[in-house]
């Protein structure tokens, strides 16, 4: 999948777990942050890749891209898999508290926010035709359908005219519903 259709997917995500979870007393500035987070973590993947939307935005950011590609295997291995997806998770919750103060930021909502982000872009590429490593180092990827001529190809049709507008429908339209109830129900 295409980095747009990653970040609408995280989104939708968000949204959903908002409406699943409810909808916290949080300060304005976790609100912010989590949704950055969200965007950043359902970027985070692919950062084995140096085209990555997020090598974009720090100077050297292809350099570093490039060198993070041989570091974690090449592309859709270790932040593809469990594996990858649990040091995430454990790197984050020991990072974050030290990059916020807690009187301000809710350093577990950004945590749930941007792991919610890494699984919709893993649950995303489990529909393409390249499928995951789930099981990282093991060679064997995973998709669904099981049958790989009926999954997704990357920036293709189906992705930029079905999968991505979905997203974006279900990411406006639950922000505006979480917006509107919050003020008449």
């Amino acid at each position: 999948m295409t980095s747009k259709t990653h970040e609408a997917g995280g989104v939708a995500g968000l949204m959903i777990g908002m409406l699943y979870l409810g909808i916290p007393k949080i300060s304005a500035i976790t609100i912010i942050v989590a949704l950055v987070a969200n965007l950043v973590g359902s970027l985070m993947p692919d950062i084995d890749q140096n085209q990555n939307r997020l090598w974009d935005m720090i100077p050297g950011g292809n350099t570093i891209g490039k060198v993070a590609k041989k570091v974690f295997w090449g592309h859709r291995s270790l932040s593809h898999s469990i594996i990858g997806t649990m040091l995430v998770y454990f790197g984050l919750k020991w990072l974050l508290p030290k990059l916020f103060n807690h009187d301000f930021i809710d350093t577990n909502i950004i945590l749930i926010s941007a792991m919610i982000g890494f699984v919709s872009h893993l649950c995303l590429d489990f529909l393409t035709q390249e499928g995951l490593p789930l099981f990282f180092p093991l060679k064997w990827k995973f998709g669904f359908p099981p049958f790989k001529k009926l999954r997704i190809r990357t920036g293709r049709f189906v992705e930029n005219w079905v999968v991505f507008p979905i997203l974006l429908v279900i990411s406006v339209g639950l922000i505006i519903y979480l917006a509107v109830s919050k003020y008449f129900v």
